[in-house]
């Protein structure tokens, strides 16, 4: 069985819109057999009785909540990000959550760039403080050996 990626979030069930449940608990009302439900709504057999038995239970065709943890971000949060990350390409994790008005770990936001493909940019070298500093020492080093 392939392994999926780190970062690939897990595929969920496909779920039939609710019109499609309401048309398959109609038609069971009605008297039609599975077999011909399944024909006709080209849903497996399999699915309609999950479908019918709840439809008994609840007596609507309401959605019950996914299980799991719900997303940090959600779709519109997502969107503004990216809306943000064109017009400021070059601009700072902070910065981006303050522009974008999300309020999450920096690390939740890295990993739902990186699920739309993102990544970030290297600095180009010699930017940071300690490069700076190294290059320096090696600068005074290079000094002393020649006297």
């Amino acid at each position: 069985m392939p392994r999926r990626a780190a970062l690939e979030p897990k595929p969920r069930k496909p779920q039939y819109s609710p019109e499609k449940r309401a048309r398959i608990a109609v038609l069971s009302e009605l008297g039609m057999s599975l077999k011909e439900i399944s024909i006709k709504e080209e849903v497996p057999v399999s699915s309609i009785k999950g479908i019918v038995t709840r439809y008994r239970l609840q007596q609507a065709g309401r959605d019950r909540p996914r299980p799991g943890r719900p997303r940090i971000l959600s779709d519109r949060d997502v969107k503004t990000l990216l809306r943000v990350l064109q017009e400021k390409p070059a601009c700072s994790y902070a910065e981006l959550k303050r522009d974008a008005g999300v309020t999450c770990a920096t690390k939740t936001l890295v990993r739902y760039l990186q699920m739309e493909g993102i990544k970030p940019n290297k600095p180009p070298a010699g930017d940071s403080e300690e490069e700076a500093e190294r290059m320096r020492v090696l600068a005074e080093e290079g000094e002393g050996e020649e006297v």
